[in-house]
């Protein structure tokens, strides 16, 4: 058979997915004599090719001729045509044959070409399952446990202990691709703590590959090609790709579809190439979706947290698509703000999208409705009782607005009312009596000796109260 076709190099220390190599692949490719293929499905990184490589090698020799394409390589001619050029050669020996399709962004690349005799077929493609279930067997890949991921990290850095091992698969997702980026630099001579600290300050850094060679087939080098792939596409795509980059600056907390509406919905003119309705953006999702680069859940959308973290770091090198990734995070985050219940201390669907708000970076909020957003937020939080997640937030918030927002006083004058409030409920009635003072001097610096504060008045009623 032509080496063009020939299979992968087999990793002699795989790890894992016992149950799917032993039983479940094996079982579904038997069934594949009636022309359906098998589809292994999963995001970037979860071990596809991986898998599908080690079945491929473990069952070559039940086949007569067993075939590999990539479908990622550039420059290898249209999909039809390599199908057809390996179906050709296979024929030439009596038999079964198995086909594997590595990496098909769209059914509808490979679906008009497949064989229909009893060749099985194995694809692996991260695009959505959905699409995929109309005319072929769909197999989720699933993560590795914890002991799966500890087992392969301690595999390829042999001097690696089990506990750093299992700190580190945490802080991977237990992804395998990640977990193999990250092995080579702990071989490269860094400690597990410094790959955790890099790993924090930079994901994209750590998960590229040890070698400059290694970027196409790191974590991040995929995630980048995926992007590329929108950004060379179609208007519709690259509006896709802004959705994505908002979905990474909002991350890793999930974005609430469910409290998206429509009458809150406020986009300005100047953005209208960015997002236009609530039926525009549920489309973008399932388009993102369907390309396996968004996790879509019942009333939420959100991306996993270690490929977010990598979206994040590879836009510092774009400042113009970060801009424009921020400003569309904001709006989301506007559309999403619920209107507030008229009863005292009902805050109705609030809930849903606080965790949200806050992952936005304040000085990366310019709007009106943003600020007021991010506001109500926190006056949710302390009408809610959380008043230690308030004060934190909080005073970083009025740092930001201070310091930098001057134009906008109004609003840090509200930001150090909210604070006042958030301390006078956690007990610290001298800190938010000072925050109050101060806010009212600001206001009202002609009549700054016209009365006592708020705090003081009501420190007063609840002393009274108490004697």
């Amino acid at each position: 058979m032509n080496q063009t076709f020939a299979l992968p190099g087999r990793d002699p220390s795989f790890i894992g997915r016992t149950e799917l190599m032993d039983n479940v692949l094996p079982g579904y490719l038997d069934q594949g004599g009636d022309g359906v293929p098998v589809v292994l499905n999963g995001p970037v990184g979860i071990g596809k090719t991986v898998a599908s490589s080690e079945l491929a090698h473990r069952q070559r020799t039940r086949y007569a001729e067993v075939g590999w394409i990539d479908m990622a390589v550039a420059g290898s001619g249209r999909p039809a045509d390599r199908i057809d050029a390996w179906l050709t050669a296979a024929r030439r020996a009596t038999g079964t044959h198995l086909l594997v399709l590595d990496g098909v962004p769209d059914p509808n690349d490979v679906v008009r070409n497949l064989p229909r005799d009893e060749t099985r077929v194995l694809i692996t493609s991260r695009a959505d399952a959905g699409l995929w279930r109309r005319f072929a067997r769909v197999i989720q890949v699933p993560a590795l446990s914890r002991e799966e991921s500890v087992r392969l990290l301690m595999a390829r850095a042999p001097e690696l202990a089990e506990v750093d091992a299992g700190r580190l698969a945490g802080a991977l997702d237990d992804l395998p691709l990640a977990m193999e980026n990250a092995a080579s630099w702990l071989t490269s001579g860094m400690t597990p703590l410094q790959v955790l600290e890099r790993l924090k300050a930079s994901a994209s850094s750590i998960l590229s590959g040890y070698r400059s060679s290694d970027f196409e087939g790191s974590l991040a080098g995929r995630l980048s090609e995926a992007m590329s792939v929108l950004a060379a596409g179609t208007e519709e795509d690259r509006r896709m790709l802004r959705l994505l980059h908002a979905l990474a600056v909002l991350g890793p907390e999930p974005l609430s579809t469910r409290a998206l509406r429509g009458d809150q919905w406020q986009v300005p003119d100047s953005d209208r190439h960015h997002l236009l309705t609530i039926y525009d953006l549920h489309r973008r999702l399932g388009g993102l979706r369907d390309r396996g680069l968004t996790i879509l859940e019942t009333g939420s959308a959100r991306l996993d947290e270690i490929s977010g973290a990598v979206i994040r770091d590879l836009l510092v090198a774009r400042p113009r698509d970060r801009a424009a990734a921020f400003a569309l995070a904001e709006q989301l985050v506007v559309a999403a703000v619920p209107e507030r219940a008229p009863s005292e201390g009902a805050w109705g669907d609030w809930a849903l999208i606080a965790q949200t708000c806050l992952a936005l970076d304040p000085a990366n909020i310019h709007t009106e409705p943003g600020r007021k957003a991010l506001l109500g937020t926190y006056g949710y939080l302390v009408d809610s009782g959380r008043y230690r997640d308030a004060i934190g937030g909080l005073g970083e918030l009025r740092t930001v607005w201070v310091d930098h927002l001057a134009q906008h006083r109004a609003d840090a004058h509200q930001v150090m009312s909210v604070l006042a409030r958030a301390h006078f409920g956690s007990g610290n009635y001298e800190v938010a009596e000072q925050l109050d003072l101060q806010v009212y001097r600001e206001r009202e610096e002609p009549h700054a000796g016209a009365g006592p504060s708020p705090y003081s008045r009501r420190r007063s009623e609840e002393a009274r109260a108490s004697r």
